[in-house]
């Protein structure tokens, strides 16, 4: 009984989740995960050599194939320079081995590494200061916490009649600043709700000045009919009997056309 009981407290402690567990040290079977784990754990390595080169002034290089075989090399100041300095051999200078030149680049080669730990030491500086500033500013927030507006007074604790006066005078002027306020908001929903304006009047424009011409019908005309000439009749036949309204043709009448 107690082996059971001792089991079950065991089996309680235990984490439920797996949490920050140490990483078991095995070949990651699957393909793609292998990828990404390489990725990670490169960035992670060149991040430790410059750290090195950088903080310690050290000369480091290393080669990494990845899993499909492309090479990854890193070197400070270059992998060529470090893999013959740790096989014993000769570096090999671009001029001739000249002394001199080999001074100059060690000279540059220090001067750039003074150079970077200076920076590095003034956005460290940088970085404490702001650290500092948001501390102080956080103590100032703690502060002031206890302190409320003057709308969290109460009247019944209000001992004096300035303190009474200041609270009215704050009271009216955030009254008036809501007023122009909800005045301003009015004005400007009415104008955005209001109809668009009519469209103008037209324009009369009289007929003897309209594009379309106007033509007038002429009066009618008369004429006189000769002793013995044939009248024609209008609408009747030539010759014939004259129209309706249209006299008996002797000397005299008159035909209206």
């Amino acid at each position: 009984m107690e082996t059971g009981g001792g089991s079950r407290q065991q089996e309680a402690g235990k984490k439920k989740t797996k949490g920050r567990q140490k990483t078991q040290m095995r070949l990651v079977q699957r393909e793609e995960d292998r990828l990404i784990t390489f990725s990670k754990r490169k960035a992670g390595i060149n991040k430790k050599a410059t750290e090195l080169c950088v903080m310690c002034d050290a000369e480091v290089a290393f080669i990494l194939f990845s899993p499909k075989g492309n090479a990854f090399a890193y070197g400070h100041p270059d992998v060529r320079s470090v893999m013959n300095k740790f096989l014993g051999r000769e570096e090999q200078y671009p001029v001739s081995g000249d002394p001199r030149v080999i001074q100059i680049m060690d000279e540059h080669r220090r001067g750039k590494h003074d150079e970077l730990v200076d920076i590095h030491n003034m956005l460290q500086s940088q970085v404490n200061q702001l650290a500092q500033l948001k501390e102080a500013v956080k103590q100032m927030s703690e502060s002031r916490g206890d302190q409320k507006g003057w709308w969290d007074a109460k009247v019944a604790d209000m001992k004096t009649p300035e303190e009474v006066k200041e609270m009215h005078n704050n009271i009216v002027g955030f009254q008036e600043a809501l007023c122009r306020h909800m005045e301003m908001l009015q004005f400007i929903h009415q104008a955005a709700a209001a109809p668009p304006p009519p469209p103008p009047n037209p324009i009369f424009v009289p007929a003897f000045i309209q594009e379309t011409p106007q033509f007038l019908t002429p009066p009618p005309m008369a004429f006189v009919n000769p002793a013995g000439a044939p009248v024609i009749g209008l609408g009747g036949d030539p010759g014939g009997e004259p129209a309706s309204g249209v006299g008996d043709g002797g000397p005299g009448a008159f035909v209206g056309l």
